[in-house]
C-alpha cells in the first residue's frame, strides 16, 4: 500500500554509499483512503516541483496534505497544489501584484495573465478578471479552514493552477 509511514532499518556500507536494508515495517498511512489518489497527485507535482538534490520538498509535502486533510476533497487538492507552488517559488501570494510587487488589498480586483497575478495597472485589461470576491475566497480557503469556495471560485483555481503548470520548464 503506498502513501504509509514506514519504519526502515538499514546497515550503513562499509565502503561505496549502498546500505543493506534490514527491515520496513508499514506503520499509519499518511492519507485516508479516500484521499489517497489526491496525495499520489500531489507526490507527483512535488516531485517536479522539488526534483532531486534541492533540499525542499518533504515539509511542503507533509503541508500539502495536511492542507488535503483538513478541506473538502477537490477543493483541498487545490489547496495543496497552490502551497507547494509557492513554496517552489512558481507562485506568489494573493496579495501582490506578480510584476510591481505591489501591495494589493483584498477589496480590489485583480487579472489573471500569463500566469501571474497582476495588480490592474500591470494587466492593461488583459487576461481573467478576478474579483475581490474570488480573490477573499481563494486566500480564506488556502489559509483557514472551512472557508468555502463556489463552483466557480474552484474553476477560477484550476486554471490558474493548470497555467502555472504548464508555463514552466519540465525537468526529467
Amino acid at each position: 500500500m503506498p502513501m504509509h509511514q514506514l519504519h526502515i532499518r538499514w546497515r550503513e556500507p562499509r565502503t561505496g554509499n549502498m546500505g543493506t536494508l534490514l527491515e520496513v515495517q508499514r506503520l499509519t498511512p499518511l492519507l485516508p483512503e479516500h484521499l489517497m489518489l489526491a496525495g499520489q497527485d500531489l507526490l507527483a507535482k512535488a516531485s517536479t516541483l522539488f526534483p532531486d538534490g534541492v533540499e525542499q520538498g518533504y515539509m511542503e509535502l507533509q503541508h500539502a496534505f495536511h492542507l488535503l486533510r483538513q478541506r473538502p476533497e477537490h477543493s483541498g487538492q487545490l489547496a495543496a497544489i497552490w502551497s507547494m507552488l509557492e513554496r517552489a517559488g512558481w507562485a506568489a501570494n494573493f496579495k501582490h501584484c506578480w510584476h510591481c510587487n505591489d501591495t494589493i488589498n483584498l477589496e480590489h480586483n485583480m487579472m489573471w495573465y500569463q500566469a501571474h497575478l497582476l495588480c490592474m495597472n500591470c494587466a492593461h485589461n488583459h487576461g481573467i478578471k478576478l474579483s475581490s470576491g474570488c480573490l477573499k475566497s481563494l486566500y480564506g480557503h488556502l489559509n483557514r479552514e472551512g472557508v468555502k469556495l463556489s463552483v466557480q471560485h474552484i474553476k477560477i483555481w484550476k486554471t490558474m493552477i493548470d497555467t502555472i503548470l504548464t508555463s514552466q520548464p519540465m525537468t526529467t
